[in-house]
């Protein structure tokens, strides 16, 4: 059975596309059918294995072993259990899915929808959903199935309550590693959103470049920032929640930062390479990315929750935060040191005092909306006192690790900025002598340009 489904994939794929265009779309309507009713029979074989136990000799759950035995995330995985269980109990719905009339889409609508309900009904609505369904799409099936849940319960729910049932918030990595948050607040918690949000953005200034969505985003890390630095949340795996970052301490060296952005490449794309050209990078990248996998090379700065980032992210990060140190053997953990903050709390109060705004030049960005970095970069060795650090707002924060520029420190809380066109141009650089301790011991002293 399954060589001759094979065979007829195969078939599909030696097709020429390219003649008779008009037959396309039909052929296009047919595959999307096929594909539904193909993933309806996935589903059928998956609660089979799930009921009998298929899995337990490998894995401790059935979703565990489809991770396994596919490419697909904890989430896809989840929803393709859900749904697959969710399809023996409501049978004639089940039947429109095997003959391709509706998608997994439709189901994990159902799915959701079917929570509002409890599970002795579920036959009760089992009909109306396999007539609505195949002229729906998924989003209208779920509302379809909340509205007919809302009649079936004994009493019809206010819309106060059937408003906070419909919240969701989804925050998911996408494309280039951003974080796409996606959602439905009710009226309060959006009133609340809004609120913080116009707090913590500040008005329009002379030469302010940002679009206006721009500016929300960045009041929405202010925000977090601020709740995050409250200590106000509950505790999140015994301790309260925080941005960590895994990073070792190889990759968070200027070599690393200078070797992942090269200023002469800014704005040069593949198509400008010649095809050995591209070909060695793509060898290049590969063997580093086989490499950070295999554990032979350090791996890539990365956070908990939204995976791996940028060198100058994680310089930037580790500039003003809490360092746990963590030394391993062999890549293997074995020993813990004991958290420090890199600013205390009164060294901040006296570059505050001193600067008392950004210190990038034309930035009056106010002191509490600041972060407190090392001008000589903490993770280049440089020490924590009042010479060393200096106030910049987080766009300009990110400028001066980002890589395109060199700051110039001309005296305390004092900067020039020059833009990087060249591989061999510093990050940052001390026009005066900081006084840093032991700078008599020339042997021993690191450079003050930036260049590791």
């Amino acid at each position: 059975m399954f060589e001759r489904l094979s065979a007829a994939v195969a078939e599909l794929a030696a097709a020429d596309v390219s003649v008779a265009p008009a037959a396309l779309g039909d052929e296009i309507c047919s595959l999307y059918q096929v594909r539904d009713a193909l993933e309806a029979q996935i589903a059928r074989r998956l609660a089979a294995f799930a009921r009998t136990d298929g899995w337990a000799d490998e894995q401790v759950t059935v979703g565990a072993w489809l991770r396994t035995q596919t490419t697909m995330s904890h989430g896809q995985t989840a929803a393709q259990t859900r749904v697959a269980r969710a399809q023996e109990q409501l049978p004639e719905l089940a039947a429109c899915w095997q003959a391709g009339r509706i998608s997994f889409a439709h189901w994990q609508a159902v799915v959701a929808g079917l929570r509002l309900l409890p599970e002795e009904l579920w036959a009760d609505v089992d009909a109306p959903l396999a007539t609505a369904a195949p002229s729906m799409t998924a989003r209208e099936l779920g509302d379809y199935l909340r509205r007919l849940a809302e009649a079936l319960l004994p009493t019809p729910k206010p819309k106060d309550e059937t408003q906070r049932e419909a919240r969701r918030l989804s925050v998911t990595t996408g494309f280039n590693g951003m974080t796409v948050v996606s959602g439905r607040l009710t009226p309060e918690v959006g009133e609340k959103l809004q609120s913080a949000l116009s707090a913590a953005s500040r008005p329009d200034a002379a030469g302010e470049l940002r679009l206006p969505n721009q500016r929300k985003a960045d009041a929405l890390e202010q925000a977090l920032d601020l709740l995050l630095d409250s200590g106000a949340l509950p505790e999140d795996g015994g301790q309260k929640p925080h941005v960590n970052l895994i990073v070792g301490l190889d990759s968070l060296t200027v070599g690393a930062q200078l070797a992942e952005h090269d200023p002469t490449r800014a704005g040069s794309p593949l198509t400008r390479l010649s095809s050995e050209e591209r070909a060695q990078l793509i060898r290049t990248v590969t063997e580093r990315l086989d490499a950070e996998r295999a554990g032979t090379t350090p791996v890539r700065p990365r956070l908990s929750w939204t995976g791996p980032i940028g060198v100058s992210t994680a310089r930037r990060l580790v500039c003003d935060g809490a360092v746990t140190p963590v030394f391993t053997r062999g890549s293997k953990p074995f020993d813990v040191g004991r958290t420090s903050r890199d600013v205390p709390a009164h060294l901040r109060s006296f570059v505050v005092a001193r600067d008392g705004h950004c210190i990038w030049p034309s930035c009056s960005m106010p002191a509490r909306w600041c972060h407190a970095h090392h001008l000589w970069f903490w993770a280049d060795g440089g020490p924590t006192n009042a010479d060393t650090l200096g106030l910049l707002c987080p766009h300009h924060h990110t400028a001066a690790h980002s890589g395109r520029w060199t700051v110039v420190v001309t005296a305390p809380g004092v900067l020039r900025i020059e833009k990087r066109t060249r591989p061999d141009q510093p990050l940052y650089r001390f026009e005066y002598d900081i006084g840093w301790p032991g700078k008599d011991q020339a042997d021993s002293q690191p450079p003050l340009d930036g260049t590791g």
